[in-house]
């Protein structure tokens, strides 16, 4: 999935760890700063929740790193609206579960008639 398509889409990137969280901003605070800390030419770093991309948000904020590592982040929240409008996180991949169980339900109603989806 991800981790190919960056291959395939941005051959000269080069991805220098793959961390697991356990969905606690704190974790995700402590892993940011160590990668901060143990790559100071770091670009960039894509955070796949909410409380992920809470916790590195805040460890680009506490390390001034604000516009020099960039941070894309999943879902969204007030703390991280007032990170991306702070310059901290560089965009944010909203989603609209509403719409998703819409269309999935509409989707799964015409396959249900036999109609092509």
């Amino acid at each position: 999935g991800f981790k190919e398509q960056l291959k395939a889409k941005y051959p000269g990137l080069e991805l220098i760890a793959d961390k697991y969280a356990d969905g606690q901003a704190t974790t995700g605070l402590n892993i940011a700063t160590d990668l901060i800390t143990a790559n100071p030419d770091l670009k960039g770093i894509f955070a796949s929740n909410l409380i992920m991309a809470q916790g590195v948000g805040q460890a680009i904020a506490e390390n001034n790193l604000a516009g020099k590592v960039g941070l894309i982040g999943f879902d969204s929240d007030e703390k991280l609206i007032k990170f991306l409008n702070d310059g901290v996180i560089s965009g944010l991949v909203v989603q609209d579960p509403y719409r998703m169980g819409y269309d999935g339900i509409k989707t799964a109603l015409a396959a249900s008639k036999g109609e092509k989806v």
